[in-house]
Parts: structure tokens; sequence; C-alpha cells
């Protein structure tokens, strides 16, 4: 795929839940490496098959990007993406009919990197109403069983 062209594809699973989730269409831009900024969202090929991955972009080194999923809730559970795998960067996420933009906010890139369980809090408490103690309690069993394995 040349520099500069756009393609689309549907999402399948929930790594980069709440901002892709199942059924919707990524749209993607290919770029060169070295335009990546930490944040991004790119789609890769996996090492040993054909299937594309869409996640979040932590770190950049020379050779390979180190990313992970927006709804991953182990920090240690990073992807090394070999910089002849990379496909493009998500530009836009389409969605009934809605367009969001995926844009590089410093925001989205600290709260996955440092709080993955942020998003669970924020969306909890946003979309399902859910009282804070509930989800307190919550939190505390996923990082017993989860995190610290």
């Amino acid at each position: 795929m040349s520099e500069g062209k756009i393609i689309s594809g549907e999402a399948k699973g929930q790594s980069m839940w709440p901002w892709i989730k199942e059924g919707d269409i990524l749209i993607i831009e290919k770029i060169p490496y070295e335009e990546i900024k930490p944040g991004d969202v790119v789609v890769y090929k996996e090492i040993n098959s054909d299937i594309w991955i869409a996640h979040r972009v932590l770190r950049i080194r020379k050779n390979f990007l180190i990313t992970r999923g927006d709804a991953c809730l182990n920090l240690k559970a990073n992807e090394l993406v070999p910089r002849d795998k990379l496909i493009g960067r998500v530009i836009f996420v389409k969605n009934h009919n809605r367009i969001k933009t995926l844009r590089n906010t410093k925001f989205v890139y600290y709260l996955n990197r440092y709080f993955p369980l942020g998003w669970w809090i924020i969306f909890g408490i946003l979309k399902y109403k859910l009282p804070f103690q509930i989800l307190k309690r919550g939190i505390r069993k996923i990082r017993k069983t989860w995190l610290y394995q």
C-alpha cells in the first residue's frame, strides 16, 4: 500500500473499547513510520498471520512500536510491532452514521499508558451511572486477580 492511500475495514473484538467497538468502520491512512507518534491508533499485521490489529502506540523505537489496546487492564500486556508490519494510522471511526476522529490527545495517551482502569471508571460512571462505591469494589477485585498475578 503506497503512502497517503486511504483504506477502510470493519473492527472485530473489544481491545480498543470504548473508542473502537465491534462493527465500527475504521478509516486508515498509510503514513511513513517516522510520522507515527505516541497516542496514535495504528493498524498492523499480526506477526505469524494476516490478521490486522488496531492498538494505541505507547512508545516508538527505531525498528518497532510498543502498543496496547485501550481496554487492556494489564499494564504489562504491551505488544511489540515490527516496523515492516505497520499498515497505517486510524484517522476516523464510523459507527451508526456518526464519524469520530481519533486525534492524538495527551489525555488519552497518558490514561491508556499509566491508568488503563481509567476507561472502566469514567465510562461506568458516565454511561451506566454506576455509583462510585460499586466501581471501587470491582476495581479492587480486578487488581487482586489480574494485575498482580
